[in-house]
């Protein structure tokens, strides 16, 4: 089966037209090019290289060619992954020989090779034996058409990978090899916030149900609106809070992301207890 599949390609790409030479660009006009100008910008003339063999020339399938008279590039004729097809074929049948230049045989051959020195020294013989059946059973299908030899026109250029002599591919070249996941990354803060959260939990669980929700925000919000309208008030106490109000304004702030908005709310409005006497104050001046 696998033969059978090279067999087909190499007739289908027998079939085909060579390939057209290269159109030569045109010279431009004596009247408007300065001639010794241009000679001396020339390199030295060198001779093109011509093949001495009468094999017949195609182009190659594998590669992107340039059309002579658009000037444009089309893509491969085949993609890579039927490039990569046609190569496990061809090395399961020993017919990698009958084959294209390719972007993906440096990287088969550079594998057969590791492959190879990675076998035990009882299996060399083994392998050079099944190396030299395949070479006979090749010998023997030359006299067939499909396996008389070709020249491919077309240059591979083989894209250089770091790492890929090595196997490590993915983090030759950076700085970090793992950036990690984000549970990974932001467990130290979670576990600061936890710390924080629990040091003073059981105080807290007590303060809350010793005070009734609507007992603290009703007159809290009614002593931080009156508050608000005093700005005599607000310039005289525009002091620093004590530490305790602090800490307790930090653990609210918390509390907003990760306890619910009521328990928060009720903290919040713990901060503005000693607004009450303040407010008294700001309207007994009003009355004077």
């Amino acid at each position: 089966m696998a033969t059978k599949a090279i067999k087909h390609f190499r007739l289908r790409e027998l079939v085909r037209a060579p390939p057209p030479p290269p159109v030569l660009k045109s010279t431009p006009s004596s009247s408007s090019f300065d001639f010794a100008k241009f000679e001396s910008l020339q390199p030295n003339p060198v001779a093109p290289e011509s093949s001495t063999n009468n094999f017949p020339k195609r182009a190659n399938p594998f590669i992107s060619t340039k059309n002579p008279q658009t000037g444009r590039w089309s893509p491969p004729k085949y993609s890579l992954r039927q490039q990569a097809d046609l190569i496990k074929k061809a090395r399961s049948s020993g017919t990698l020989a009958l084959l294209p230049p390719s972007p993906k045989t440096s990287a088969v051959r550079l594998a057969a090779i590791s492959f190879a020195k990675a076998q035990p020294l009882a299996k060399k013989h083994q392998v050079q034996s099944d190396l030299e059946t395949q070479v006979e059973i090749s010998t023997k299908d030359s006299e067939e058409r499909w396996t008389q030899p070709i020249e491919w026109v077309g240059q591979v250029k083989e894209r250089t990978v770091p790492g890929a002599e090595i196997g490590n591919r993915l983090y030759a070249g950076k700085k970090r090899m793992f950036k990690g996941h984000k549970w990974e990354r932001v467990a130290e803060k979670k576990a600061l916030k936890r710390k924080m959260l629990m040091r003073d939990m059981g105080k807290r669980i007590q303060r809350y149900k010793q005070a009734s929700g609507f007992s603290v925000l009703l007159p809290c919000i009614f002593a931080r609106c009156t508050y608000s309208f005093c700005p005599i008030v607000l310039q005289e106490e525009a002091t620093k809070p004590p530490q305790a109000i602090q800490d307790l304004g930090r653990e609210a702030s918390i509390l907003d992301t990760m306890d619910g908005a009521f328990i928060a709310l009720v903290f919040h409005a713990s901060l503005f207890l000693p607004c009450t006497s303040s407010a008294h104050s700001c309207a007994v001046r009003k009355s004077q």
